[in-house]
């Protein structure tokens, strides 16, 4: 979850999608995808989804 964070935290900052890609060195689409679902979600959207399956145990 920290990347996920920084990421917001840059985008809060004002940085472009690309220009966090580069500094953090990860996907432009990572970006994107962290940014979209914060926009939707607040801080709820920096969780992990819950995944299809039996649960660990």
């Amino acid at each position: 979850m920290p990347l996920r964070a920084e990421i917001i935290l840059l985008a809060g900052e004002g940085k472009a999608t690309q220009e966090i890609a580069e500094s953090l060195s990860i996907r432009k689409a990572t970006v994107s995808k962290w940014r979209i679902r914060f926009a939707a979600k607040r801080i709820d959207g920096l969780r992990d989804e819950p995944r299809p399956g039996k649960p660990a145990s």
